[in-house]
């Protein structure tokens, strides 16, 4: 019966014992600025030399929890000073932690304005300079006493970006053979409708004293747009008239 009452009253102590020891508090609270009282999110959150801890969330609020009944609590988050506390967590309290920003001193600089003496000798840039003067007659054709050469010129008027859909309108599908008149833009690579060219073929002639230049048509070509038109419809004025305020405005610019 002894052996009995001590095995119930060891038992009892044990759990006793177990009890506090096995019990979990909570650690929980909110992190706002200092200045704008604002929430402060993702700001770290944990006791010193332990593992135990957590992140705010979006609310800035924070909550854990941790069998210590004594602890650190330090919390940080960039651009802010530490916060470090000791706590009871076995209270069971809610801490309202106010984080202040961090201040950087600078210190004052003063900019003040320097003239600094521009050298033209030994100056590299400035060498190159006069010698690039020195010789900018030597290369010009008009300083040789005579010469020739041949010369090509293409100048065009179109309407620009003369795609299908746009070919696709009435006014351009009753008349097929403008569709002759498409060519590529060496500059865009897209469809233009051609409303007048003007290409040369010359040699040009140059002496320098006395003084003469001339030119030697070998062959020219002008064509407009306008001028077809007119053949294929001036049995028709109106038709004439509509294709005249529509390709006007390239022709005329």
């Amino acid at each position: 019966m002894r052996l009995m009452k001590k095995g119930t009253l060891t038992l009892f102590l044990l759990l006793a014992i177990s009890i506090p020891l096995s019990a979990q508090y909570v650690v929980q609270g909110v992190v706002t600025d200092s200045l704008t009282k604002e929430p402060l999110p993702y700001a770290s959150v944990r006791l010193k030399d332990t593992t135990e801890g957590t992140t705010t969330g979006s609310d800035g609020r924070f909550y854990f929890k941790t069998h210590r009944s004594e602890a650190v609590l330090v919390i940080s988050v960039i651009g802010y000073n530490d916060y470090i506390r000791t706590i009871r967590p076995a209270r069971n309290a809610s801490y309202k932690v106010a984080l202040a920003p961090t201040e950087y001193a600078l210190g004052e600089v003063v900019v003040k304005p320097k003239r600094e003496h521009y050298r033209k000798k030994d100056n590299p840039a400035v060498e190159f300079v006069r010698r690039m003067i020195e010789s900018r007659d030597n290369y010009s054709p008009y300083e040789k006493d005579f010469w020739q050469r041949e010369r090509y010129e293409k100048t065009t008027f179109a309407l620009n970006n003369f795609d299908e859909e746009k070919q696709k309108k009435w006014l351009y599908r009753k008349f097929d053979f403008l569709t002759e008149y498409v060519d590529t833009s060496a500059v865009t690579g897209k469809p233009i409708l051609t409303v007048s060219a003007r290409e040369l073929l010359a040699t040009d002639y140059y002496r320098k004293s006395p003084r003469s230049e001339k030119q030697w048509v070998k062959g020219k070509i002008f064509f407009d747009t306008k001028v077809c038109i007119k053949l294929f419809f001036q049995f028709d004025k109106r038709v004439f008239d509509i294709l005249q305020i529509l390709f006007c405005a390239v022709y005329c610019a």
